[in-house]
């Protein structure tokens, strides 16, 4: 677990989502993430500074939307389920940008 910590916190890392998974724990995985992702959605926005427990690189008092993080669990949810849609032709999908999921176009 404090490997994928170090990876959440350090988004420039290569993930790989699947890990080495057979189908049944790919499919834990994915309720894991879906489990979370309706979690956070229900709780409003925290302060690095009210999570003292939790692995944060910052603290501070601004409080950061939750949206758009659970929209990417949600995401690598249906990634490992092979159910995420294909973005627009010559797009890539950008996640955790504010305002939810957008395309970028790779150079």
């Amino acid at each position: 677990m404090s490997e994928v910590r170090a990876q959440a916190m350090f988004s420039d890392l290569f993930f790989d989502v699947a890990l080495g998974l057979d189908a049944d724990a790919r499919e834990e995985l994915a309720e894991l993430l879906d489990d979370t992702a309706g979690r956070m959605l229900e709780r409003a926005p925290r302060t690095p500074g009210q999570t003292g427990d939790w692995y944060f690189v910052f603290r501070g008092d601004h409080a950061y939307e939750v949206g758009p993080v659970a929209e990417l669990g949600q995401a690598l949810a249906l990634l490992l389920r092979g159910k995420l849609p294909a973005p627009p032709p010559g797009t890539l999908w950008l996640y955790g940008a504010p305002g939810g999921r957008t395309t970028i176009s790779p150079r």
